[in-house]
């Protein structure tokens, strides 16, 4: 049981907004990357005095909006022998490639 729901609130899946904690839990991202987030304005946020609130329905949004096509995985040899070549040259250590 959460410590919120043990005093009587509503948990995080009743609340219209949230903390910054529980954004993260809820997005199951770290706390950096939701501050990058904030400060980039990909994620809007509310003041309220000191605290910082997310309202559920733009973290929801923001998670929809993220891209879901990685490209593919460079996982062939070739393609990784090939970016060797391309980039140790010019590399500082380029011999430890």
């Amino acid at each position: 049981m959460q410590e919120h729901e043990q005093k009587g609130w509503p948990g995080i899946d009743k609340r219209a907004a949230l903390s910054t904690k529980e954004t993260c839990i809820y997005l199951n991202i770290g706390l950096t990357t939701l501050y990058r987030e904030l400060q980039s304005g990909r994620l809007p946020f509310r003041k309220i005095g000191r605290k910082t609130v997310i309202r559920k329905v733009d973290a929801e949004q923001w998670l929809t909006d993220l891209p879901t096509d990685l490209g593919p995985p460079v996982s062939n040899p070739a393609e990784r022998t090939e970016l060797k070549q391309q980039f140790a040259p010019s590399h500082p250590i380029g011999s430890r490639w």
